[in-house]
């Protein structure tokens, strides 16, 4: 029953996210044994990562600077 609206689309693994917030996979409405993605309960966490990895970037970009400057 799953019909794509696009010949490609872009997308986690239901599985995957299954496994870090349960809440965001749920039954896929067409057919109960697919998982959907709820990706409005995954977004705030998606952007915490990105902050923290730009931290870690930043970081160690400077640990950089300091032994080059060494």
């Amino acid at each position: 029953g799953f019909i794509p609206y696009a010949k490609h689309e872009t997308g986690v693994i239901a599985q995957d996210v299954q496994k870090v917030i349960p809440d965001a996979a749920l039954p896929a409405p067409f057919d109960e044994n697919y998982l959907t993605v709820k990706t409005e309960k995954i977004t705030p966490l998606l952007i915490e990562c990105i902050k923290e990895l730009k931290a870690e970037v930043q970081l160690l970009k400077n640990r950089v600077q300091e032994l080059e400057n060494a």
